[in-house]
C-alpha cells in the first residue's frame, strides 16, 4: 500500500513538473500523469536492464583513485538521465495527447524532471 501511494505521489509531482514545462505540449494534466505512469514504470525496467553494464563502468572507474572522485558522480548523473531521456521519449510516443517536439527537448525536460525530483527527494526526507 505504501508503494502504491508513494507511485501515486511521484506520478503527481511528475505530471505537475511536465504541465509547466514550455517544450512540452499536452491537453491537460491527465496526459502528463499518464506520462509520469508510464515514466515510472520503463525507468524501474530500464534501471534492471541497464544495471550491470552500469556496473561493470563504476568498477572499473573505482580502480583508478582520482578517475574515482571525478567520473564517478558524473557517471551516475549520465546514467540517470540517459534513462529519464528513453523513458520520457518512450512514453511521448506512447500518449497521443502528450509530445516534446526533439529529441534535445526531450533530454533537456529529462533533466529538468531529474533535478527537480531530486530536490524533492532530499527535501522530503
Amino acid at each position: 500500500m505504501g508503494f502504491l501511494i508513494g507511485f501515486l505521489i511521484n506520478c503527481a509531482i511528475t505530471a505537475a513538473i511536465l504541465s509547466f514545462i514550455p517544450m512540452v505540449k499536452h491537453k491537460g494534466f491527465g496526459s502528463c500523469f499518464a506520462v509520469a505512469a508510464i515514466m515510472s514504470v520503463l525507468n524501474v525496467l530500464l534501471v534492471s536492464v541497464a544495471a550491470l553494464p552500469a556496473v561493470l563502468c563504476a568498477v572499473i572507474v573505482a580502480l583508478i583513485p582520482i578517475l574515482n572522485v571525478i567520473l564517478l558522480p558524473l557517471l551516475s548523473l549520465l546514467f540517470a538521465l540517459l534513462i529519464n531521456t528513453i523513458s520520457l521519449y518512450l512514453a511521448d510516443q506512447a500518449i497521443e495527447d502528450f509530445k516534446i517536439k526533439s529529441l534535445s527537448d526531450t533530454a533537456a525536460t529529462a533533466a529538468v524532471l531529474a533535478v527537480c525530483n531530486t530536490v524533492i527527494q532530499f527535501v522530503l526526507r
